[in-house]
């Protein structure tokens, strides 16, 4: 998803997170996901859910973290 190599990279972003709010990881290159994340902020009025692209250093070490590709 990035350039960088390995050690370069951050191992986890050093921002806390309230974790009572959930979390979608979106890829933000695809516009489908992105039509998602608007349609979800429009309809969801409680505002209870964060989100995060993929390619976002937050995203990348959710997938590390899950054993997901990030070079994909």
């Amino acid at each position: 998803m990035t350039d960088l190599p390995e050690p370069n990279r951050p191992a986890f972003p050093h921002r806390t997170h309230d974790a009572s709010q959930p979390l979608i990881v979106f890829d933000g290159v695809c516009v489908f996901c992105s039509g998602f994340v608007q349609l979800v902020v429009r309809l969801a009025r409680k505002k209870r859910f964060r989100f995060a692209t993929a390619q976002s250093p937050l995203g990348e070490a959710l997938f590390r973290r899950h054993g997901l590709p990030t070079d994909d």
